[in-house]
């Protein structure tokens, strides 16, 4: 999920306790109108679709929540089959991982549920050429040190203040004339981090929609619990009227209300619709709009950016990194590792790859399955430390966005041009409204927090319509 900009961001200095910014209300300051025997269909039971289910029933809605998958949580997925038993002895996230910012209902989320965050300081290495073209690990001072590499960072700052036309990140560099050596430090920060690639990230789009970033600076790793348990506690009615495998194939709106049909030919009536379904599935046309969605809305779902991504999450019997590390980055098919376990267990022993974009398509490829993609991440690894990582693996998780059949990627991000076509993908359409990461219009989108708050966006819209 996107930071702020610069390699010194705050993974290195996670908050102690929540103690350490105010606690807001996590449910947010809806109209009073109560829902009158009104009901809606919620499709998805991600992040945004259980909380306007749980605001809707909260409002005496009637409301039936459908989820294609067999699991609710949608892009929030903890390793529970492993975690404590097998790949670790902390929490595993196989998606969502961070809290972006203390100002948002997620953070909220986390006060009510007595949540601890991770304390723990962290350094950051890098695996690049020198001036000589000598291929080594540096620690975080080579960004100071080098001369290229402080270009790099320099030049990843100046994005965010960008006001010119919306070209890509890779036309920017080409522009600027970074070089080569140091152009993975952008791809890691920049393309990478957004769930893409430089080729793809807008650059006037990637500013715009930081300058509307109204979360905070900080960001927040759970200490001892998941996600999805946060949002499962600030979510507990909801949840529990999910309908799973319950695959929507199509949406029909009149005046009189809505018809929600599903693939086995059930079909769902109601006032209204809420779709609150991943920005892939809307591109690969899963659901079928009766009447078609308008034009400006299908420009959107076409142009707004949703990246190929992945999670490779690998527990080790040895530790052969060191046991402060943050961030490792400069990898051949990795644009970035890190060690979820720094502040979480004594002996942190798990590393996890976080690879987008076009990196992810050609390591899916090449690797041709998990234990294909398993083998050429512990090859990055070997490189690095000198064939330690090999020897000393002991288990390993490919989780593939991309693969995901309900899913289709990882998250949106900032194409060119897309800055401005959130709105229209918010938009509503007759009696069918639309909520999740990608519609939120002020800068959140491709976070957890994002997907509530276009929940929230997307229940007061219904509300003003009883």
């Amino acid at each position: 999920m996107p930071h702020p900009p610069g390699f010194q961001r705050d993974r290195r200095s996670f908050l102690v306790a929540l103690a350490a910014a105010a606690p807001l209300a996590a449910a947010p300051a809806l109209a009073c109108k109560p829902g009158r025997g009104s009901s809606v269909v919620v499709v998805g039971a991600g992040a945004a679709g259980l909380w306007a289910a749980q605001l809707l029933m909260d409002k005496g809605f009637t409301v039936t929540i459908v989820e294609a998958s067999g699991r609710y949580g949608g892009r929030i997925l903890p390793d529970t089959e492993t975690a404590g038993g097998g790949l670790a002895d902390f929490p595993i996230e196989l998606g969502a991982e961070e809290i972006h910012g203390s100002s948002s209902v997620l953070f909220a989320m986390c006060a009510d549920a007595n949540a601890a965050f991770v304390d723990a300081v962290s350094a950051d290495w890098f695996w690049m050429a020198d001036g000589d073209g000598n291929v080594r690990l540096r620690d975080e001072s080579v960004l100071e040190t080098d001369d290229l590499a402080a270009e790099a960072v320099s030049f990843i700052d100046g994005l965010y203040r960008w006001d010119g036309d919306d070209i890509t990140v890779t036309e920017r560099l080409e522009d600027v004339g970074i070089a080569d050596r140091v152009r993975f430090l952008v791809e890691a920060q920049v393309g990478n981090e957004y769930g893409s690639d430089d080729d793809h990230v807008g650059v006037l789009s990637l500013a715009q929609d930081d300058a509307l970033w109204t979360s905070g600076s900080g960001n927040y790793a759970l200490a001892d619990v998941t996600m999805l348990s946060v949002v499962d506690l600030a979510c507990s009615d909801a949840r529990d009227f999910v309908q799973l495998n319950a695959v929507v194939t199509a949406v029909q709106s009149s005046n009189a209300g809505v018809v929600v049909t599903l693939a086995d030919a059930t079909t769902l009536s109601a006032d209204y619709a809420l779709v609150t379904v991943s920005l892939g599935v809307l591109k690969a046309g899963m659901i079928a709009f009766d009447p078609a969605l308008s034009d400006e809305k299908q420009a959107a779902i076409a142009n707004v950016g949703f990246g190929s991504g992945m999670k490779v999450v690998i527990a080790f019997t040895t530790r052969f990194w060191p046991d402060d590390l943050g961030s490792l980055y400069g990898a051949e098919h990795v644009p970035e590792f890190w060690a979820p376990g720094l502040g979480r267990t004594e002996d942190p022993l798990v590393l996890t790859a976080f690879v987008m974009g076009a990196k992810a398509d050609a390591l899916r490829e090449e690797g041709g399955s998990d234990d294909g993609i398993l083998a050429l991440v512990l090859a990055d690894l070997d490189a690095m430390y000198d064939g330690a990582a090999t020897p000393a693996f002991a288990a390993g998780i490919v989780q593939d966005w991309t693969a995901e059949p309900y899913v289709l990627g990882s998250y949106s991000f900032p194409s060119p041009g897309s800055s401005a076509l959130r709105a229209d993908l918010a938009r509503v359409e007759g009696r069918v409204h639309f909520a999740g990461e990608a519609t939120h219009t002020t800068g959140m989108y491709a976070t957890v927090h994002g997907a509530l708050e276009s929940g929230e966006r997307a229940v007061q819209e219904i509300l003003d319509r009883v």
